[in-house]
């Protein structure tokens, strides 16, 4: 599938099999550089010139591995940029999300995509690099649409959507332990 837009540089944590394995998937696209989080670990400032940034790394039980977290806290870019983030594997992947777009967001940064393997589960994706690349390209966010769907919801109406959604997350938590 052809695909047109700006250069993307992707910063993916090397330690971990599945970041490396899903980063190489997605490098086999033109315009896609990925780039080892630990050869950062010691800048005081990194620039980044490309409009479409990318981050994937695993949860560690909720926590972003130190250098993706070293990365988001010394990068410096264009406000406008285009931000996705990939949690490629690990215990409480929503949290390690959760965290990750808090610190970027703290920054002023607006991330634009957010996907994890759950997302990846609930929306039926076979190949996940491969949906990535496709909304990129189309510049299509089921991320920022669902933050549009529940802005004008009240307290009690988000949390009665919340709540649906923690269940449907715990139900997968347990289905993927049931299969391990």
């Amino acid at each position: 599938m052809e695909n047109n837009f700006d250069k993307c540089t992707v910063y993916y944590d090397d330690t971990n099999k599945s970041s490396t394995f899903f980063s190489e998937q997605l490098s086999r696209h033109p315009n896609i550089e990925i780039k080892k989080a630990s050869d950062y670990k010691d800048e005081t400032m990194i620039v980044a010139s490309d409009r479409i940034i990318g981050f994937v790394f695993p949860s560690e039980n909720g926590e972003i591995p130190y250098n993706i977290k070293h990365i988001m806290w010394k990068m410096i870019m264009k406000k406008s940029n285009d931000i996705f983030l990939v949690v490629s594997d690990g215990s409480r992947e929503m949290r390690a999300l959760k965290s990750s777009i808090d610190i970027l967001t703290a920054r002023d940064y607006i991330i634009s995509h957010a996907y994890s393997k759950y997302v990846f589960e609930k929306l039926q994706v076979e190949n996940p690099p491969e949906k990535i690349w496709e909304d990129l390209g189309n510049n299509e966010s089921a991320f920022m649409a669902r933050q549009q769907a529940t802005k004008g919801f009240s307290k009690r109406e988000l949390r009665k959507y919340m709540q649906e959604d923690m269940k449907e997350y715990r139900k997968y938590k347990k289905r993927r332990r049931n299969q391990q």
